[in-house]
């Protein structure tokens, strides 16, 4: 048996915790011993808890990664400074937890926390699996010495889209134990038909997230006669201004068909039960978690970028560049009001790419072949 120590820096506020928890219970158990470390003690801890999974709160780590385009990572990096002097604590709290359940892997579940696993690779020399999580900015000298320190403490590493794996190995192209495993989702197949209403936006209030795009969708909706609403699932997270003024202009337009509803415990149920996911990054990523559980859920989903394999324009969902509002709202028009039969067949497409890209089984015996390295 492989004692996998897991390490998670967000504790199911974002996609990458919840999509590690998918992962964990999933895991053959007799095959795998699971202890799971997280940063923040949020509702995750909990439910790693009901599954009788070890789980451990250590708030002393510290993570940083450079953004893609637009954000300002020189402030970003002094920002995180404040956690720096946490790295010693945590990295001794870790090493004793390594010595106390005899780790023989550890998982770093997201690439910020290359700093951690360079000591820890460097004080235990256990096998190390980086998860990469982030978009890869096109060109960053300080991005590319941390993927070479990357390189050099992970055993494997493993990629969430075929995109972000390819434009990695474009720069390092002599890398090879490099994987491509998407995301799991708790969101079980089922035929059976539901009642749908609403759309949805699942993740952070954030410009960079593009959620103020929603507003002039909104609009839009109103001026196209479209009852529906959209639905708002999220909270900033430090982007409190932005928070504000998206509110404010919220309310200035006076807008009713768009709701801000906080974050969900239970984004899977809502999301299976609305009519359209929308996503509208500003970081042109069509592969989050939101789009894993679209699928799963047969929901067809509206998203900025311009290349995934996982949306193929007009088949499951759409591909609109900078994800253009006008544009948006034309295509939920067609969707939902001129051509009815269009939702219908882009949701059976969801199903094709499901059973064709995301068969659990496959997926599960190539996760459990890149832990498997004693």
């Amino acid at each position: 048996m492989t004692n996998l120590l897991h390490v998670d820096i967000e504790g199911g506020f974002g996609g990458s915790s919840i999509s590690l928890y998918n992962l964990v219970k999933l895991l053959d158990k007799k095959k795998f011993k699971c202890h799971t470390i997280v940063k923040i003690k949020g509702p995750i801890y909990q439910k790693y808890k009901s599954e009788n999974i070890d789980v451990i709160h250590l708030s002393n780590i510290y993570s940083f990664i450079p953004k893609p385009q637009g954000v300002n990572n020189f402030k970003l990096f002094l920002y995180s400074l404040k956690d720096i002097f946490k790295l010693p604590i945590g990295i001794i709290e870790i090493i004793k937890i390594i010595k106390q359940k005899k780790i023989d892997v550890i998982h770093l579940n997201f690439e910020g926390l290359f700093l951690m696993g360079f000591f820890l690779k460097l004080f235990t020399g256990k096998k190390i699996v980086t998860h990469f999580r982030s978009t890869l900015p096109k060109e960053s000298f300080f991005h590319d010495l941390i993927c070479k320190l990357i390189i050099f403490i992970s055993d494997k590493i493993i990629f969430i889209n075929n995109y972000e794996r390819k434009k990695f190995l474009s720069k390092f192209k002599k890398v090879q134990s490099c994987f491509t495993i998407y995301n799991f989702s708790s969101i079980k197949f089922k035929k059976k038909k539901i009642k749908r209403k609403g759309i949805v936006y699942f993740g952070n209030i954030s410009f960079f997230k593009g959620v103020d795009k929603l507003i002039d969708v909104a609009k839009a909706l109103n001026e196209l006669n479209i009852k529906e609403k959209i639905f708002i699932y999220g909270l900033p997270r430090g982007e409190l201004k932005f928070f504000e003024r998206f509110k404010s202009k919220i309310k200035k337009e006076k807008l009713k068909n768009i709701k801000i509803m906080g974050r969900s415990n239970n984004p899977e149920k809502i999301i299976k039960r609305s009519l359209l996911l929308l996503r509208p990054s500003r970081w042109d990523d069509p592969w989050g978690r939101d789009i894993i559980d679209s699928i799963h859920a047969l929901t067809p989903c509206i998203t900025s970028g311009s290349s995934n394999e996982l949306v193929k324009n007009g088949y499951n969902g759409y591909l609109v560049k900078d994800f253009e509002p006008k544009k948006v709202s034309f295509i939920i028009h067609r969707i939902l009001i001129k051509n009815k039969n269009m939702w219908k067949k882009l949701s059976m497409n969801q199903e094709k790419i499901l059973k064709l890209k995301l068969k659990k089984i496959d997926r599960l015996k190539k996760i459990e072949k890149v832990f498997n390295i004693k």
